[in-house]
């Protein structure tokens, strides 16, 4: 049987199993998530996290996590596709190139602790991640799927975030992005880019990001880390500044956003650099 046939089988099969919905179910013993360890989401066929960073903020935990599976066929895209052998289950994992932000209560209630990995694996896992395209392929449709399942699961962990940082009352520094910037945004490929998957969201390697509906249009809130207060920070999307200073507060405002059908592309091309 020809490889693509053979995959093809695979990832019908998969889906039969799988279904359209992500059934999870909670765990008879509950064990606290920490950093490193590998842990298997109570599911039917399982997905796999390997937990490679935690942002904690009072009694709120959320967890990077990154996302392997048993579908060895579907989800080994390259000689450099990490594997991880499980000896005691007889098991092996492939790492897929994408990742989840989670909560501490949604690992807790709905994943086993399998074991815990070195530093090696979780920075081999990480990079690879971060490194790898997708492919347009089947193995690519099974990813994105994965991908469509855990989105829901990805945001409301964030979100729960979110509130909990709410909950301080940070006064906002408030600003308004320029007609003109408006106008390009409005013009540009963000005018057409659907996601697979949209959202309003977003994670960024150094910030959170979320767009809300108010009476005048959309608002983008970004919230910066604490250790940023007092240093110049610089913030574009797509190359394009929409802030440039000192950073007086951890929570930032900005309105007269361009009206895109879409924000899920604007978001991941927003950019935060500290100024040295």
């Amino acid at each position: 049987m020809r490889k693509k046939d053979r995959l093809q089988r695979e990832w019908e099969l998969y889906k039969s199993l799988r279904g359209r919905d992500l059934k999870i179910f909670s765990v008879s013993t509950k064990i606290p998530p920490k950093l490193n360890e590998l842990r298997e989401l109570c599911t039917i066929p399982p997905i796999y996290f390997a937990i490679a960073e935690e942002l904690p903020f009072d009694q709120v935990k959320l967890y990077k996590a990154l996302v392997l599976t048993e579908e060895i066929g579907l989800g080994w895209l390259n000689p450099e596709t990490p594997i991880i052998k499980l000896s005691h289950l007889k098991t092996l994992l492939v790492a897929l190139p994408f990742w989840v932000y989670l909560d501490e209560n949604f690992l807790l209630n709905h994943t086993n602790k399998l074991g815990v990995l070195n530093e090696d694996d979780i920075h081999r896992l990480e990079g690879y991640a971060e490194r790898v395209q997708i492919p347009q392929d089947i193995r690519g449709k099974y990813i994105r799927f994965l991908m469509e399942l855990l989105a829901p699961y990805n945001t409301r962990s964030i979100l729960t975030y979110l509130e909990k940082l709410e909950e301080y009352q940070f006064v906002p520094s408030v600003f308004t992005i320029s007609d003109d910037l408006k106008n390009y945004y409005e013009n540009s490929h963000f005018a057409y880019a659907k996601a697979a998957s949209s959202k309003n969201v977003h994670k960024g390697k150094n910030f959170f990001a979320i767009v809300e509906k108010i009476p005048e249009g959309s608002k983008l809130t970004l919230y910066l880390p604490q250790d940023y207060l007092g240093q110049k920070i610089t913030i574009k999307v797509e190359n394009k500044v929409i802030f440039e200073g000192p950073l007086e507060t951890i929570k930032l405002e900005f309105t007269n956003l361009p009206e895109l059908p879409d924000y899920t592309f604007w978001l991941e091309a927003i950019d935060v650099e500290v100024s040295v």
